[in-house]
């Protein structure tokens, strides 16, 4: 052990250093006094080369994320195709901001989707009430003939084929109603910078109970509790 601690502390010795190599420790040991004097190694074998390096540009990689996050952001200002599909069908809480781009028109304490569900039944119920309107001598005119034309279709080609010939035309409002909402709201939904109400999971779920309980009191009503 002397001998290989002496023959280690001659090539120590003999090898080139950028600083003074330090006597040897009271207890006999110079590789444990150089390496208390300096505990960072030679930059002469590479080892201390990387981290100077990376030291020497310290800003090299927020500048390349503020880079990244700049395309970020002009890729949101300017709008992908995914954020138009999304903003159409995603809900936001309230209080709603409705805007178009940057341009902000009103706040409502409501979320997206209620707001504009009942943009869409205003709009359902004004059109109801305009068609009423539009009757003279028992003929429509205007909207009052599209509308006539559109109960037409519902009462005669699926209330009636599907419920039966007697028993559909109960059913027309309830159909008719579920028809005209859902379709507007998806129409309603497809315009700029407007959202499809019915693309919400409570809404769904509510038409989907309306139907639920149509069904029971239908069947219960015709064949009674037991047959039903």
């Amino acid at each position: 052990m002397i001998i290989g601690a002496s023959l280690l502390a001659l090539v120590l010795s003999l090898a080139p250093q950028h600083e003074a190599v330090p006597a040897a420790s009271p207890s006999g040991s110079p590789v444990a006094a150089e390496m208390a004097a300096s505990p960072t190694p030679v930059a002469e074998h590479g080892e201390a080369a990387a981290p100077a390096a990376s030291e020497a540009h310290p800003t090299e990689g927020h500048a390349e994320g503020a880079v990244a996050e700049g395309h970020e952001a002009s890729g949101e200002e300017h709008g992908s195709p995914s954020q138009i599909l999304m903003h159409h069908v995603t809900d936001e809480g309230a209080p709603y901001t409705f805007k178009i781009w940057d341009w902000r028109l009103f706040t409502v304490p409501i979320s997206k989707h209620l707001f504009f569900m009942i943009v869409v039944m205003t709009l359902i119920v004004t059109m109801a009430r305009m068609g009423v309107r539009s009757y003279k001598n028992g003929q429509p005119s205007g909207i009052g003939s599209a509308m006539e034309a559109m109960v037409l279709f519902v009462r005669d080609d699926i209330a009636e084929k599907n419920i039966g010939h007697g028993e559909g035309h109960k059913y027309t409002p309830l159909l008719l109603s579920f028809f005209v909402f859902i379709l507007m709201a998806a129409l309603f939904g497809l315009l700029p910078f407007s959202s499809t109400s019915t693309g919400n999971l409570t809404v769904t779920m509510a038409l989907a109970a309306v139907s639920f309980m149509a069904q029971q009191w239908g069947g219960i009503s015709k064949y009674g509790v037991v047959g039903h």
